[in-house]
């Protein structure tokens, strides 16, 4: 209402009689205009608060609207209203920075990522409308650690009301798959590249591909090979390298279709272990029995000899490249770790740590991880200097390590497929163990792992959306 309508209300109230003229220069009405004024103004300042409900017409509550969802204010006011009220219906992804904040309060860091129910733009005409009894899901990978009510009802406090909140703590679950028929050895090595397709490598020459991890289709090694392949790696764009028993090399060009023979350095004839592949400089490193390494710098077609540092005899068991370090390390028997910062042309040993052997070495962002025999786990940040961390229990040796793409370290062992997580490579947490003894393990570059090990064993902790 505005000043005259309240003050001919107030005048309304007034007794009868001349006493409360209602004359509009009369004192009485004066007093009434200053009332009516105050009146007024405070029933504008309720609609303008209306406004300021209203993501699309806020103006003055806009900065802590934008603080409440993490929004960098910039632009125009119309800019800000048009990014906030696409935040809050979900037009853009939840704001990191929230659930980080809330995350940590708690103790907690986390990752997270998005899925929304196909749309009527995306289906066929005749696809039902809705095909997912949900419309948006925020996953959450908190770091390791178990399940805290609290953590999740802080997160859902802030989550838009189409959202649901699905909370997946690292590799809790795993599922056991189904290798090719006709094949019951054992898998010994295992990779992914960015398709991605898997590649499993065992004994008897065994070569299995898929596609999901799911569903395997058995390959043929080439020239009759019946040795035991150790490892598999791939270049990031098509070709992949198995190494393994009796120096043997071979490399597939067609994504592990077919596979072809490779001649070694020196007529090498020991078990080559490990092998990696340096996407920078193209470098492929392998490594083996008898303090072997060999390098190839065209695709793997051909390849040379490399002196281990120090005279090492011992075997080298893993070997991994580190592209946020640029360098190569190299682990084996009696704890021995060497590094490499020139693409792996000369290699030099770093502080000895343990005596215990190493079987496996991965890296996440600038920490490398190594794993042996006791357990033992060590951690290095510049492949020079490493400090053993304590593991969260058990007595199994561990034989594989694999960091996913959200940073959760990995590492399995051999007996009763001991299983621990780490989200630092220092703290580690015990899950529940796998089905049979593992020997290698890989990461999809996501949220997800895939291991392989005796008996045939496939063993999957894989997203289904």
């Amino acid at each position: 209402m505005s000043v005259d309508k309240y003050t001919a209300a107030l005048q309304a109230l007034l007794p009868p009689g001349k006493a409360w003229t209602r004359d509009p220069g009369a004192e009485v009405t004066r007093l009434l205009q200053g009332f009516a004024a105050e009146f007024a103004r405070i029933e504008q300042r309720g609609a303008d608060l209306v406004d300021q409900t209203d993501p699309r017409t806020v103006s003055e509550l806009l900065t802590e609207w934008e603080a409440v969802t993490a929004i960098a204010p910039a632009g125009t006011t119309g800019d800000r209203q048009r990014r906030l009220h696409g935040q809050l219906l979900g037009f853009e992804p939840p704001r990191k920075g929230v659930l980080d904040g809330i995350a940590v309060a708690l103790g907690y860091s986390l990752n997270f990522a998005e899925y929304h129910s196909p749309s009527v733009a995306d289906s066929p005409v005749t696809a039902p409308l809705f095909q997912l009894p949900w419309f948006s899901v925020l996953k959450i990978y908190p770091n390791v650690g178990e399940y805290d009510a609290a953590l999740q009802a802080a997160i859902e406090t802030v989550l838009q009301a189409h959202m649901v909140a699905v909370f997946r703590f690292p590799y809790a679950e795993w599922r056991t798959e189904t290798c090719a028929p006709g094949f019951a050895g054992a898998f010994y090595g295992v990779g992914c590249n960015q398709l991605p397709q898997y590649c499993a490598v065992g004994s008897g020459g065994e070569i299995q591909v898929s596609s999901d991890g799911r569903s395997w289709a058995r390959r043929t090694a080439g020239g009759s090979y019946g040795g035991t392949f150790r490892a598999v790696t791939h270049d990031r764009v098509g070709a992949w390298i198995a190494v393994g028993t009796g120096g043997e090399i071979q490399r597939s060009t067609d994504d592990g279709e077919t596979w072809v023979k490779q001649p070694t350095a020196g007529s090498y004839g020991g078990t080559f272990y490990a092998i990696d592949f340096a996407a920078v400089a193209g470098v492929w490193i392998a490594v083996g029995a008898g303090g072997e390494i060999q390098r190839s710098t065209d695709g793997g077609a051909t390849w040379s000899s490399v002196a281990a540092a120090g005279g090492y005899a011992g075997d080298f068991h893993g070997v991994c490249w580190s592209d946020s370090l640029s360098i190569w390390t190299a682990v084996g028997s009696s704890g021995e770790i060497q590094f490499s910062f020139n693409d792996g042309a000369s290699w030099a040993r770093a502080g000895e740590v343990t005596g215990n052997p190493l079987h496996a070495v991965a890296v996440r962002d600038t920490t490398l991880v190594a794993v042996g025999s006791g357990p033992t786990i060590l951690s290095s940040e510049d492949g020079a200097t490493w400090k053993e961390e304590t593991p969260a229990g058990g007595d199994n040796d561990l034989r594989a390590i694999s960091a996913d793409g959200f940073g959760v370290i990995c590492a399995l062992g051999d007996t009763w497929a001991e299983l621990q997580v780490s989200n630092d490579g220092a703290k580690w947490m015990m899950r529940a163990p796998l089905a049979n003894h593992v020997y290698a393990v890989t990461s999809n570059g996501g949220y997800g792992l895939l291991a392989v090990g005796a008996s045939a064993g496939i063993y999957s902790s894989l997203e289904d959306f």
